[in-house]
């Protein structure tokens, strides 16, 4: 039951935890009741989630009864009079009290034959973990054994924290191979000449060596990396031994742009972004960015990456392009060269799928007009809300 998808368990399968007396497991917990509305109810159920998603995940249902050696003994069910109320309920203790945020946490209601609900919430492993109780200050860092939850000591936090430096290190290693890769031109597609935009969407799950893209069939591939209605221009696409890449029409044995799809869930958008005249056009390569984000996270969430996703933006072969200047721009105000080859503009994170990405990238836009003299993004009003249509 454990390795089913959250929408797919059914009565029959809690019934059987209940049949074969399956016990409380490192992965799995059982409780009879919604927890209450005191703080001290909401901490011990924090305390649940947290403890999971810091170390493997797992599933915690709610309205199965347990004996004193948490072996199921009954699936009661819990009465509510409106179940959707108390999901939302749930989910909005978990955002407001845990810290940083969880980002994969489905929460189902299942309605028993007796009139009631079972109640199943699955909590992923983090990889923005370790994860701390917040609410009122609790302060608590919590792990999971086969006996439950405890608090992490001294060397297990040193070692959690640890883990996610060693991830973030792993992260930026990454994006300076890739880009040194393309420098060189050992790319999958050979590119035009001329400055590129480089996209990387990098999910934090790529760490576990046993991550894997389920690939479909090449039209489905190419449809789903393509978005016709936002990436027309990607015509074409093969698998590789990457994985599978998608690019435009080649002329001349050379192309304009492609995404390369990585086993690991990774992505790698490549864009000529300028070839003759020097001048670069930030509001223009906001909107590459922000067209790939609308492609590419979609995309990652259908194939079942869990975030946090990294998001890392480089312009390569940047050093001397000048900010393209409208006609009636003020002339009294010189226009700054970029004085770097390798524009690497600041890492955003996503911690879910939800979150606009014009709101989050907005440091790296702010950044790439910082490099051309700028004090920050065009795009943006003074209330750093997105301003262009």
């Amino acid at each position: 039951m454990l390795d089913k998808p959250v929408d797919q368990i059914t009565e029959a399968d809690l019934q059987f935890l209940v049949d074969e007396a399956i016990p409380e497991q490192k992965n799995l917990e059982y409780k009879s009741e919604l927890p209450g509305s005191q703080t001290s109810d909401k901490i011990k159920f924090l305390g649940e989630v947290s403890s999971l998603a810091n170390t493997i995940g797992g599933t915690i249902i709610f309205g199965i009864g347990e004996n004193d050696k948490h072996v199921p003994t009954s699936l009661d069910g819990i009465h509510v009079d409106d179940i959707d109320q108390n999901i939302r309920r749930l989910e909005e203790i978990v955002r407001a009290g845990i810290s940083p945020r969880i980002p994969h946490l489905t929460t189902r209601p299942i309605k028993l034959s007796n009139g009631k609900y079972a109640v199943l919430m699955r909590v992923g492993k983090s990889w923005a973990q370790p994860h701390m109780i917040s609410l009122n200050d609790h302060g608590r860092f919590y792990g999971r054994s086969s006996a439950g939850k405890y608090p992490l000591d001294v060397g297990e936090l040193r070692d959690a924290f640890g883990r996610s430096d060693a991830l973030t290190n792993k992260i930026k290693w990454f994006i300076q191979e890739r880009n040194a890769t393309i420098i060189s031109e050992e790319t999958p597609v050979r590119l035009e000449p001329g400055a590129k935009l480089i996209c990387h969407f990098i999910p934090f799950s790529f760490a576990d060596s046993a991550t894997a893209v389920d690939f479909r069939e090449r039209s489905e591939m190419i449809q789903m990396m393509c978005s016709p209605s936002k990436m027309w221009f990607f015509l074409n696409g093969n698998y590789n031994f990457e994985g599978f890449c998608t690019y435009n029409t080649m002329t001349n044995g050379v192309s304009e742009a492609y995404t390369q799809l990585f086993r690991n869930g990774m992505i790698e958008a490549a864009y000529v972004i300028e070839r003759k005249n020097g001048m670069i056009y930030p509001d223009t390569i906001e909107d590459k960015v922000l067209t790939f984000a609308d492609v590419y996270l979609p995309l990652l969430k259908n194939l079942g990456m869990s975030p946090p996703i990294a998001v890392s933006i480089t312009i390569l072969g940047a050093k001397g392009y000048r900010k393209y200047r409208r006609y009636d721009a003020d002339r009294s105000i010189p226009l700054i060269p970029i004085t770097k080859e390798e524009l690497h503009l600041p890492i955003i994170q996503f911690d879910d799928y939800g979150h606009d990405p014009r709101a989050l990238l907005r440091p790296a836009f702010d950044a790439l007009y910082n490099a051309l003299g700028e004090q920050r993004s065009s795009s943006y009003d003074e209330n750093g809300e997105w301003a262009r249509s």
